[in-house]
């Protein structure tokens, strides 16, 4: 299911989440998609959205939750970190974007 973050009327961010894809990564919830525009980076606006997700996931059930993330993006596994979860070592996998062959990596949250 999506959730949008909005500030002043204006989307800012969207959240997709739902049952987990990966049977091996051993979660029952994943984060699909996750995105924050750039502009609103450091403002405190990416947990209390992340916040309403984890309460959307947990009144539909889920126990814990996993998010596939881009190996080199470190702004988002050092948000992820934040947000309590720990990389899940082991669980990579590559995805091809324009061409361009990139290495993911998982996080998850055991405990919802």
């Amino acid at each position: 299911f999506p959730l949008m973050a909005t500030v002043d009327g204006r989307d800012i961010g969207f959240l997709s989440m739902g049952p987990a894809r990966d049977e091996n990564a051993g979660f029952d919830g994943e984060l699909w998609a996750v995105y924050l525009h750039p502009d609103f980076y450091g403002q405190g606006h990416g947990k209390p959205f992340f916040d309403d997700a984890v309460n959307r996931m947990k009144k539909q059930g889920y126990k814990n939750m996993y998010v596939w993330v881009l190996k080199d993006n470190m702004i988002g596994r050092r948000f992820y970190e934040k947000m309590g979860a720990v990389e899940i070592k082991g669980l990579t996998k590559t995805v091809t974007i324009a061409d361009t062959v990139l290495d993911e990596v998982a996080y998850g949250w055991i405990s919802l």
